[in-house]
């Protein structure tokens, strides 16, 4: 659970005058505390050397001043100083006459072992301050935070419920007692805490992210949405915040609200690979490609050390017809992770698709021997290797796809197509007619079909598997072809 200190150090900003009055070299007498109120300047500007140099000359003068003791000692805790603290807080117990001073004594000391991750020391101190002080709120807040420390956490509810006793309206105690509820998974009542801190104080706003939290582990990606709202009306240019919301907009298929907010992450931060990353997936998801692949280059040219967008941009190039970029893309994934055996097979694809087929095979061997339990790397390379006319090779790659996948409808098609080629008709249609079974609308199982029909002389079946081929894709070319050569060489009879 994350701690945040209630830090508040007794420096005595207001001492009686008497208390800077000091002898000079001349009999006379002198104020000190112009000196001491310069010091004070420079430890509320964060000055804290300097002041501490100040503490130092007056303490020249006057050694058993406690005030300056207790002003030094805030400025070297400030500084992590905490020995030298811890020994100036002593002196000033030690030459204060206020009896009050004694708590705040404890209280600091605790401070300071909390700080230094000392809990048990912290305990003891903060403990310290409630006996001298029965009703001193802030000391049983910051003792809840140190039991918190120590993870015993129903010591520190107990500790919160008291500070609520004394402070119903502490927003810092609501918090905390939502906190360890959160982290007990007690959620209903966690959100009540959360609740409550909102109605006390609507800008802290890390109480809505809290609440968010809670409405993910709820699988409630939808209430999330109001919060992350609130959070960046009170804080617009926080980018986690606009990472957060856009990723549970992406969880609600909401891709274009989204990317808009990808987008004003990306105008907050230049430099934001994962937004980039992020946006250019959705982009991809609308099918906006272009946009996708520009996405993707503003990440390598951010970090050039990642496989992951040249991967995903090399499949962009794939997809839009760009083979020849999409090689270069892989070639670079490659590089940066040579036993990666998707970057071999995407190369091999893209090789494939220029025409490659020598180089495109090579690829395929190394991915089968990273990876040799992936179905399309042997379907794929099969149909290489029927491009090379190694029928009774791809036969065998087939045959090591379809045991890897019993239902995969396109390597059944293709060891038909292979076994057509080895003139084994009856073992052709056979896998042709089992591919249309799995996949019933595959125009490429049909063409098949009627290419095994036709050999096996049954023309009418033949024109049949066409004109099917033909209805489910009107636009190939090869399968109006092929009807057309039947219906010549039936009249060529």
């Amino acid at each position: 659970m994350p701690h945040r200190l209630i830090f508040i150090l007794f420096v005595c900003l207001f001492i009686p005058c008497v208390i800077f009055a000091q002898e000079g070299e001349g009999g006379g007498k002198r104020s000190i505390k112009p000196i001491f109120d310069q010091a004070t300047r420079y430890y509320s500007q964060g000055k804290f050397e300097q002041a501490i140099a100040i503490y130092n000359e007056i303490l020249k003068i006057k050694k058993d001043n406690f005030a300056v003791y207790d002003a030094r000692a805030a400025a070297y805790t400030r500084l992590g100083k905490y020995k030298e603290a811890l020994a100036d807080y002593k002196k000033a117990l030690q030459h204060s006459t206020d009896h009050a001073y004694t708590e705040k004594y404890y209280f600091n000391c605790a401070n300071i072992y909390y700080l230094a991750g000392n809990y048990q020391r912290a305990v003891k101190g903060f403990s310290r301050a409630i006996k001298e002080n029965a009703k001193f709120t802030t000391a049983y807040l910051n003792l809840g935070m140190s039991y918190d420390g120590l993870r015993k956490y129903p010591l520190a509810q107990k500790a919160y419920e008291k500070v609520i006793a004394l402070d119903p309206k502490n927003v810092a105690a609501h918090l905390r007692l939502g906190r360890i509820h959160h982290t007990s998974n007690e959620l209903e009542p966690a959100l009540k805490y959360y609740a409550k801190v909102i109605q006390l104080n609507p800008k802290e706003k890390e109480v809505y992210l809290y609440k968010a939290d809670i409405y993910i582990q709820q699988n409630n990606l939808e209430a999330t949405l109001p919060e992350y709202d609130a959070y960046l009306k009170i804080a617009p240019n926080e980018v986690k915040v606009w990472m957060m919301r856009a990723s549970a907009k992406t969880g609600l298929s909401r891709y274009e609200e989204a990317i808009a907010d990808y987008s004003q992450v990306i105008k907050l931060d230049a430099k934001n690979r994962p937004a980039f990353l992020n946006r250019a997936k959705l982009y991809k998801q609308l099918g906006k490609l272009e946009e996708a692949i520009k996405d993707y280059s503003s990440a390598i040219k951010l970090y050039a050390g990642d496989v992951v967008p040249y991967m995903e941009r090399g499949i962009l190039y794939r997809m839009t017809s760009k083979p020849n970029e999409a090689v270069a893309d892989f070639t670079k994934a490659i590089n940066l992770e040579n036993a990666m055996a998707s970057a071999y097979y995407q190369r091999a694809m893209a090789e494939k698709t220029i025409g490659n087929l020598q180089n495109a095979l090579q690829d395929f061997d190394r991915a089968i021997s990273l990876d040799g339990k992936v179905a399309d790397f042997y379907n794929n390379r099969g149909f290489v290797k029927i491009q090379l006319n190694k029928f009774a090779e791809a036969v065998k790659d087939f045959d090591k796809a379809i045991e890897l996948d019993k239902n995969f409808a396109y390597a059944y098609n293709n060891r038909g197509l292979a076994k057509l080629r080895l003139q084994k008709y009856t073992e052709a249609l056979a896998d042709c007619k089992k591919s249309l079974e799995l996949e019933g609308k595959n125009a490429a199982a049909y063409n098949n079909l009627g290419l095994i029909y036709q050999e096996m002389k049954n023309n009418s079946e033949a024109e049949k598997a066409f004109n099917k081929a033909i209805e489910l894709a009107p636009n190939h070319a090869e399968y109006a072809q092929n009807l057309a050569n039947l219906k010549q060489s039936l009249k060529d009879k």
